[in-house]
């Protein structure tokens, strides 16, 4: 069976995190959505996306396809029944499709139905349609949506027609924006934590720290001395390779990646996720980075989610309640202003390759795009479009000529490699957002 998840109409609720990847790449807990289901169906999955994200994400076409949406995490029952769909059945809940079987028939429907893709030998990647690439950048995002959503619209369409409906009833975690990354982090990290450590033995912590319970799972290789870590509160899984140095003050339900580094004196609460090759530092409370991040020094990181390949100066704080306890607004990118979100507390959404310099400060409900390069203690707007630089609200448009060759130079430091694929991505990126950097100065 060849697996699918396609994006559907998370992909733009959940910007500025799906700008440089597909839904399914985010992640959630210690994996990405990806990593779970691929572990739960025990297949490989392909990724069916935007079309500007598809040469490095590319997704493949068979005669026997199920597609799933990538804004779901995954358990055991709604893996096994996604996995046990028979031909034309689809799985729905509330009008929203989960997942369907695809034909070969349904198959090359789809691949014609202007996804970017052609039918033929092998459904070769075809090159977007020249007049989209000729709009201007607002046009361009507006065709970019439409085509994230036209799947969805196509499954709902066939699945009409088809008649084969199942109504899922079971318990069902959907990233439907962004500040469910860290609202969901504690069932998706108790879930992985089970999901990597069945049948598995812990590698033996030093005697010099002090545990409290016993859901902690250490990973090969870990460096780990004279550090506190509560497992009470939930589960603790430090990956292969991870640094954890003396005096780090560790609270469950956390997950700390491959390689990444807690310095000395950290205070992490969970539930929180530090991705792989991260360093971090202060205090950091009920959040997600990604990746390949860092916040190295002191400074208060609180419901907050954080993109791979960003640096935060330091003492970077960011506020996540408000003085009059009222309930946080987001930037919204789906409706180009505030949305409720409903919570007492929500911090900082910051996208990919962005960085902040020392002493940094950041209102309750910053949503921070794409390369965006702050500095200076005057504090920001609540939303800094991607491609921006400056202090406080005087910001200029950041060139990409410019911002490619400082993400090149992070990338490299991590040991990481800025691809060609990588360049024409951020390039597209500027021009979808261009709408958004309207007034700032050359």
């Amino acid at each position: 069976m060849n697996y699918i998840l396609f994006d559907g109409n998370a992909r733009s609720a959940l910007l500025p995190f799906t700008r440089t990847r597909p839904v399914a790449e985010i992640r959630a807990g210690i994996l990405t959505i990806r990593e779970k289901w691929e572990r739960f169906l025990g297949a490989s999955c392909s990724c069916l996306t935007a079309a500007y994200l598809r040469e490095k994400f590319p997704f493949s076409l068979s005669a026997e396809n199920i597609l799933i949406n990538a804004s779901l995490l995954p358990d055991t029952a709604l893996a096994k029944r996604v996995a046990s769909l028979k031909p034309g059945q689809t799985l729905m809940q509330k009008g929203a499709v989960l997942a369907a079987w695809l034909g070969e028939k349904e198959a090359r429907s789809l691949a014609q139905a202007g996804y970017g893709w052609q039918s033929g030998p092998g459904l070769q990647h075809a090159q977007d349609d020249a007049n989209e690439r000729s709009l201007s950048g607002e046009r361009r995002a507006e065709a970019a949506d439409k085509r994230a959503r036209a799947i969805e619209e196509w499954a709902e369409a066939t699945v009409q027609r088809a008649g084969a409906v199942e109504e899922w009833t079971g318990p069902l975690h959907r990233l439907i924006h962004p500040e469910d990354i860290f609202r969901f982090n504690a069932e998706a990290i108790a879930a992985d934590f089970d999901l990597l450590t069945a049948g598995k033995r812990s590698a033996i912590p030093g005697s010099t720290n002090r545990i409290l319970g016993h859901r902690l799972f250490l990973e090969a290789d870990v460096e780990m001395e004279c550090a506190n870590i509560n497992t009470l509160t939930g589960p603790v899984y430090i990956g292969k390779g991870a640094v954890v140095m003396e005096g780090v003050n560790l609270r469950g339900p956390l997950a700390i990646g491959a390689g990444a580094v807690v310095k000395m004196g950290a205070r992490l609460y969970g539930p929180t996720t530090i991705g792989p090759e991260s360093v971090v530092g202060g205090e950091i409370k009920q959040s997600v980075i990604f990746g390949n991040t860092n916040k190295s020094h002191d400074g208060y990181l609180g419901n907050s989610v954080i993109g791979e390949w960003c640096n935060l100066g330091a003492d970077t704080n960011c506020s996540n309640m408000k003085n009059n306890y009222k309930s946080v607004k987001l930037w919204s990118y789906e409706t180009g202003g505030m949305r409720d979100t409903g919570l007492p507390y929500c911090g900082l959404m910051m996208g990919d390759f962005s960085r902040t310099g020392i002493n940094t400060m950041f209102n309750t409900g910053t949503t921070v795009g794409v390369n965006v390069n702050l500095y200076g203690s005057a504090m920001p707007p609540a939303f800094l479009p991607d491609f921006s630089w400056g202090s406080g609200d005087a910001l200029q448009t950041y060139r990409p000529e410019k911002a490619l060759e400082t993400a090149k130079r992070i990338m490299e430091h991590k040991g990481g490699y800025f691809t060609e694929a990588d360049a024409r991505i951020h390039h597209e990126i500027f021009n979808l957002t261009e709408m958004y950097r309207k007034g700032a100065s050359e």
